[in-house]
């Protein structure tokens, strides 16, 4: 919405790991309060607002005590808090804009994707020692749903899943997102090149394995959804 924070939560972590989201901060002067905010440097910056997750509730005394709070989900619904946040900083206009713009893009993507609709397509992350976290819970609706995607039958939700078990779901489209924390040398077609079992993966076979470099996918922000159609598309529409 063009509005930059002065001051945010894991700013430094952002710009180290997930290039997508960092693009939008870089050159920004933010300072950044920690994975933990710290109170003090957010009292030095002299905030008119604060915007706060609900995982800081029991806080909200203090963070009031500094500025004007408002207490949002942490991990709730991305389009309903970027209207929530549009209304809180005075552009409303400005977010239903955006997700306006959101939906005309899914549908265009969706119609030029057509011809992929019978194709199955799957995320996951890879935990190395061939095991996978896959999703199932409604963070990937605005691609399988927006863009027309056919998922997966049979998934967990936030299921672990080992390199047999995703063989035997054998997508014909694999888009692997990057695991920040414990980040795999060379990513996951260098580490299972020498596996058997993930070579006789259709989406292996067909080199239709996409890395990710961005792990903000399956989070809830909504620039996560709205770089995450563009990088799907850049991907499928080949």
């Amino acid at each position: 919405m063009d509005e930059y924070p002065i001051a945010a939560q894991g700013v430094e972590t952002i710009k180290r790991n997930f290039p997508s989201l960092s693009k939008h901060v870089a050159g920004k002067d933010i300072m950044d309060l920690g994975m933990e905010v710290d109170l003090e440097k957010l009292l030095v910056a002299q905030p008119d607002l604060i915007i706060a997750a609900d995982d800081m509730k029991d806080q909200y005394e203090k963070l009031s005590q500094i500025a004007r709070t408002v207490i949002l989900p942490q991990a709730g619904d991305w389009r309903e808090t970027i209207q929530q946040i549009g209304k809180v900083i005075g552009k409303e206009d400005k977010a239903a804009s955006v997700l306006a713009e959101f939906d005309r893009k899914s549908k265009d993507y969706k119609e030029k994707l057509a011809f992929r609709s019978e194709e199955s397509i799957m995320f996951a992350m890879y935990r190395g020692k061939e095991q996978f976290v896959t999703w199932n819970d409604g963070r990937f609706d605005p691609f399988y749903k927006g863009l027309g995607l056919k998922p997966i039958a049979g998934v967990q939700t936030d299921g672990q899943l080992s390199l047999e078990s995703l063989a035997a779901l054998n997508p014909d489209h694999l888009f692997i997102i990057n695991n920040w924390q414990n980040p795999i040398q060379g990513g996951v077609k260098k580490a299972l090149e020498g596996s058997k079992v993930w070579g006789s993966l259709n989406a292996v076979k067909n080199n239709r394995v996409y890395e990710l470099k961005d792990p903000s996918l399956p989070g809830p922000m909504a620039l996560a959804k709205i770089d995450g159609i563009e990088k799907i598309m850049e991907a499928l529409a080949k």
